[in-house]
Parts: C-alpha cells; structure tokens; sequence
C-alpha cells in the first residue's frame, strides 16, 4: 500500500495566523488584485481546472450509469495531467503534490490513476490540489459557474476551440480512463498520452496567453468588481521585475515609484501596504522569537531586542498611518482590540519601547484567540517571565541591519508575477 506524502506545497500559509493580521493583509491586497489568491500562481493549474471541469460535466452527464462523480472524474484528470507535465515537460514545484508525483513517477512503471489512496497525489486532494485551491480565484475571474462543475460559455467555446481539437481523437480511451480509473504507462506513452503531452506545454500559444492575460492578468471580467489598474501593475511585473526575482519590499518599493507616473490610485495602495507591512512583519517577528523564550524575563528580551534592533524600527512612522485604520476597521468592525494593539505595536516600534512592544504582542495574540474560542499561545507571569504554551521553532531573531527589508507577505502580487511571466513564454 502507498501512504501518500505530506506534500510542502498543501500547506496553508498562515493559516494559523496568530495575529489575526491575514484578513487585513487579504483585504489590502485586493485592492490591487481582485481574483487571484495565494496558492493560484499556476497559469497551467488554471488550465487544467477548467479542462477538468469541462470534461467532468461532459463525461458524467453523458454516463447512463449516472455512478461516477464529477469530482472523482476532475481528481482523476488532475492527476493525470500531473504526471504528463513532470514528465515529459520536467515540471516540478508548479505542480500540487509534486513530492508524490515525483515519486510514484521514479518508481513505479505502470501509475495509479485513482481517487483511492492509491491514487491521490496529496493526503486530500480535493481540499489541497487544484479543486480546493484554484476554484475561488477561477469564479471570481469567470472562468467557471457556481456549480458543482461546468464552465462559463466564452471559457467552453475556448477550450472547445484550443483544446479539444487535440482531444476528440482520444475521447473514448480518455472517458474509460476518467469515468473508471486505471494505469498510465509513462515509459510506453500511448496517444491519449501524446495528446495530453501536446496541449500541457510550458510554452502557451498566442490564443492561450490572450485568454489567460484577459481572465486572470488584467482580471476585467472579475466579479463582484474588478480592479481598474491590475492590468497597470501587471505590466509593471512583466516589464520592471524578473521573472525570478523573489517579491519583497524592495519590488514593492520599485513597484510604487514606478506607478506614481502612471496611475496614482495604484501608487497610492502600494505605499499602504508597504507601511502596513512595516508594522506587521516585525510584529510577527517579535512574537515568533518570544514563542522561543519560555521563562525568560520581559525585561532581559526588550534588552536583547533594544541591542539587536535599536533606539527605532525602520519604515514605521505612525504619524502617517491613520489612513490603515480604515482598512482595519472594516475587517475588525465589532472590536476595537486589533486597532488598539496594532497602534499601540507601532507606537513602541517606532520609539524602541521594547518593553511595551512584548506586552502589546502578547494582549495581541490573546484577543485574537479569545475571538476565536481558543486560548493565548503565551503569557505574561506575575514574576514578569514568559509562559510559552505552543513553542515556536528556533529561527533566530532578524539583524537590524535586515529590518529596513523584512517582508512576510506577497499581497497575491507574488501569484500575478508568477502567472505573468508564465504567460510569456510563448509557444513557436
């Protein structure tokens, strides 16, 4: 029997969120992005999804058994696909559930494609692959319906008229293989693999990137309202940023000067998030390395910090940052804790009180859990030492010379840059 991996890529970044700061982080983004989210930075991810769903509702609605499930019909496509792209395009970390993909493909001639254990590529591939991950985005963009399955007419007539030119030569092996389950054998491809193999290219043909560039770049159709100047910011990230280059502050700071001459709005929301950013990621620097100090002193980590960082935190002036609280307000609007603790945050950032900034961390955390029914992950004892209750990993504290860069979060700018330079690629 094949335990499937855990897979690092089916993991919910922030999930956890101690601070309660991904709401608000979501909330700004969307300012800039309407529709994509963080784990959807696959152009070809989108591809399958709606190529699934497609053949899922033609497929089972043709069944005259009726016993197969659309979903079960997508998982088995989505693994298929999955397997073709690695390889034979040697596509890795694009992938969901790569690890087992990589794995099932080294070792074994004859692949399982099955939405049994045997055949799932993550441990809930519904939740973590594409169905779970990609479909929000997808509706939002108006690739797909609200229902269970299908696509919207111009997403049918697309695939109709790019896709299943190449597919209708191999429906019936194809259908057999999706409404029943099977083996691929990658080592003697047959044609339903050649023909799967022919349209999952890294290299998107001119009508692809058009369509991809309308639906998920330029995001104009997006629902319930689309951003005026995504398409702006996307061809800042073709044009200034490299298709490898990581998305820090110092591509967003690139990012806002370049915008000041072209669509202020943009600019304007570019510069909030790079101040908001300021005070979240060195907030949750802080808590991280206090979840690794069980009983030590407040007063002896404000030292430490006072040593390592200073009399002040770079990029935090609060003094320009009331505009953030209406942002805050809006994803917070029955307390005014987070506000409270997020002013309070920057204040002692921004004047090098460490000693307050542990208190406020701490009361921060606490109110969070306490919305959430759960309980604080540290306290604050009567002797003034730290109570650790869910201890963190030790990854040591940032220098103060890396302050003035710290970045946590992409703001989905990471997925359209993705998706951008994927889109380039363009086909002979």
């Amino acid at each position: 029997m094949f335990i499937t991996q855990e897979d690092p890529n089916a993991i919910l970044k922030g999930s956890r969120d101690p601070l309660g700061l991904v709401p608000v982080r979501s909330a700004m983004g969307r300012h800039i992005i309407s529709n994509l989210n963080t784990q959807s930075s696959s152009a070809r991810g989108f591809m399958v999804l709606i190529l699934g769903r497609y053949l899922a509702q033609l497929l089972t609605e043709s069944d005259r058994t009726n016993s197969v499930s659309p979903v079960d019909v997508f998982l088995r496509f989505e693994q298929l696909c999955a397997y073709i792209r690695h390889i034979s395009h040697g596509v890795g970390g694009d992938i969901r559930g790569i690890d087992t993909v990589r794995k099932r493909s080294r070792t074994q001639s004859k692949i399982p494609i099955q939405t049994g254990q045997e055949g799932k590529i993550l441990t809930d591939q519904k939740l973590y692959g594409l169905w779970g991950l990609f479909s929000v985005p997808a509706r939002t963009s108006q690739l797909i319906e609200d229902d269970l399955t299908g696509v919207t007419e111009p997403t049918a007539t697309f695939i109709e008229d790019n896709y299943m030119p190449s597919l209708r030569r191999v429906m019936k092996p194809l259908t057999d293989l999706l409404l029943n389950g099977g083996r691929l054998n990658a080592k003697q491809p047959n044609q339903t693999y050649e023909a799967l193999s022919g349209i999952l290219s890294e290299k998107f043909t001119q009508q692809e990137r058009s369509f991809y560039d309308e639906y998920l770049c330029n995001a104009t159709n997006a629902r319930p309202n689309p951003v005026s100047h995504q398409g702006v910011l996307k061809k800042l990230l073709l044009d200034e940023v490299h298709r490898a280059s990581p998305i820090g502050r110092d591509t967003f700071e690139s990012l806002k000067v370049k915008a000041t001459a072209l669509n202020t709005a943009l600019a304007d929301r570019l510069d909030q998030i790079l101040r908001l950013e300021a005070v979240f990621s060195t907030s949750m620097e802080v808590f991280n390395f206090l979840l690794t100090r069980d009983r030590e002193s407040a007063k002896a980590i404000s030292q430490h910090l006072l040593e390592k960082w200073g009399k002040s935190v770079p990029n935090i002036d609060p003094k320009r940052n009331d505009d953030l609280f209406d942002e805050i307000d809006r994803v917070y609007p029955d307390t005014g804790d987070f506000r409270t603790c997020f002013d309070r945050c920057q204040r002692a950032l921004f004047e090098g009180s460490y000693e307050e900034l542990i208190a406020v961390v701490i009361q921060w955390n606490k109110a969070i859990m306490d919305q959430r029914g759960g309980s604080p992950w540290l306290a604050l004892g009567s002797d003034g030492c730290l109570e650790v209750r869910y201890f963190g990993r030790e990854l040591g504290l940032a220098q103060g010379d890396d302050l003035s860069s710290l970045w946590h979060n992409g703001y989905f700018v990471t997925s359209l840059h993705s998706i951008v330079h994927q889109l380039a690629r363009q086909a002979n």
